[in-house]
C-alpha cells in the first residue's frame, strides 16, 4: 500500500509553468488513493508516487525531465527567468497535443507579474469544485464527489485556442 511519506511537502509548481496541484499522481498522492491508479495502470505505486517535480520525490514521468534538468543546470526556478525563454525545447513541450500543457507561456507570465505564492492561490481556486470545493484533477469531468462539470484542462486549452484564434 502506498503512503504519504510524512518527511516530504508537497511542491505545486513546476519549473515549466505546470500546476502540479492539479496532476492525478500528486492527487492521488496526497488523497491516499494511489494504490488504485496504479492498478487501472498496471504500475507499481513507487513509480507513480508524487509529490510534485520540485521535490526529492517525483513520478516516473518527470525524474528525468529535459525542462527540469534544464533550469536546475540553469539554476532558475521557473523557464521565464532563463535568457533563452521561450527555448524550442519548452515550446516543443507545451505544443505535444497534451491539454494540460496549452496553459505553460499563460502561467509562466502570471508566475513572473504576480509571483508564484498569487499564482499557486489562484491555481488552488482554479482546480477545486466550484460546488464543494474538493480538489480535481487535471482530465476529471466532475470532482470526487459527484459534482459535474467541472472546467478541466481539456475545455480550458479549448478555450485559449479559440481566443488565440480570434
Amino acid at each position: 500500500m502506498a503512503m504519504i511519506e510524512p518527511c516530504l511537502s508537497f511542491k505545486e509548481d513546476a519549473y515549466c509553468g505546470l500546476y502540479c496541484g492539479a496532476c492525478e499522481l500528486l492527487v492521488a498522492t496526497r488523497e491516499g488513493t494511489l494504490d488504485a491508479l496504479a492498478e487501472q495502470r498496471d504500475m507499481p505505486p513507487e513509480d507513480l508516487t508524487c509529490y510534485g517535480c520540485k521535490t526529492a520525490r517525483s513520478s516516473i514521468y518527470c525524474q528525468t525531465c529535459a525542462i527540469k534538468q534544464c533550469a536546475r543546470a540553469r539554476q532558475v526556478e521557473f523557464c521565464v527567468e532563463c535568457a533563452d525563454y521561450p527555448c524550442e525545447r519548452l515550446r516543443a513541450f507545451q505544443g505535444d497535443g497534451k491539454p494540460h500543457k496549452a496553459v505553460l507561456q499563460k502561467n509562466l507570465a502570471a508566475i513572473n507579474a504576480q509571483g508564484v505564492e498569487a499564482w499557486l492561490a489562484a491555481q488552488q481556486r482554479r482546480w477545486n469544485c466550484p460546488a464543494c470545493g474538493v480538489r480535481f484533477a487535471y482530465y476529471a469531468r466532475s470532482c470526487r464527489n459527484g459534482h459535474a462539470p467541472v472546467y478541466n484542462c481539456e475545455d480550458e486549452a479549448r478555450d485559449e485556442q479559440a481566443r488565440g484564434s480570434r
